[in-house]
């Protein structure tokens, strides 16, 4: 029997969110020498917007479960999401979340929630340094706004440039200390980063008990 490649699906907003994830789980993934996963085993998915993780996410979900990429029973799903608390029109419904995976039977236990204060901006401006270097800003640099994003846009606005949720935002991840991010959010149930580093580095929800029983023994 062929055995599924996936067994954590991550699915987020945007490019934006896919990069910083990318990059958050290959660090996460390298702070211990044999994690019980490895980056083949992880897929991450963008949904194009927070309102469509419920829809679209579960559609992916669907489509892996058709092709036999993943085992429903053997599979982590974590719904990755800006809290965007100042929208109240972009707000995540965990609850039809949850009401759409019902059916392609993943249990409740194995769906895991990461939040993101404000905007996955914020996370990435906790390496504030990261940012100013990759923009050639000086260190002084006077960093304002009321969200993380609101901030890169003025940012990237003293560069001439227009800060935009696409494909290149990869450039900007990739110059990010996501050592020190990953350690700013470690510890913070709020943003669930906890539970994503348990699936990856030993396999919680993943790890199937030996349930066969033993034999008889004849007298």
């Amino acid at each position: 029997m062929s055995t599924t490649p996936f067994q954590l699906i991550l699915l987020v907003e945007g490019p934006t969110d896919k990069h910083f994830y990318e990059a958050l789980v290959r660090k996460i993934s390298s702070t211990r020498e044999a994690p019980f996963l490895t980056i083949g085993k992880i897929k991450i998915c963008s949904c194009e917007g927070i309102n469509q993780i419920a829809q679209k996410g579960v559609s992916h979900i669907r489509r892996l479960k058709n092709m036999k990429q993943i085992n429903t029973k053997q599979v982590v799903v974590a719904a990755c999401y800006d809290t965007d608390r100042g929208n109240q029109q972009s707000q995540f419904d965990r609850s039809k979340f949850i009401e759409g995976i019902k059916g392609l039977d993943i249990a409740p236990g194995k769906i895991i929630f990461c939040a993101a204060d404000r905007t996955i901006e914020d996370w990435i401006l906790i390496d504030a340094k990261g940012v100013l270097d990759f923009l050639n800003l000086p260190s002084d640099t006077k960093i304002d706004g009321k969200t993380g994003k609101k901030k890169l846009e003025r940012l990237y606005n003293k560069k001439g440039k227009t800060y935009i949720d696409r494909d290149d935002t990869a450039d900007l991840i990739a110059r990010l200390d996501m050592g020190k991010i990953l350690n700013t959010l470690t510890g913070d149930a709020e943003t669930g980063i906890d539970k994503l580093k348990a699936v990856i580095l030993d396999g919680e929800g993943l790890k199937v008990e030996n349930t066969r029983r033993k034999k008889a023994v004849r007298k």
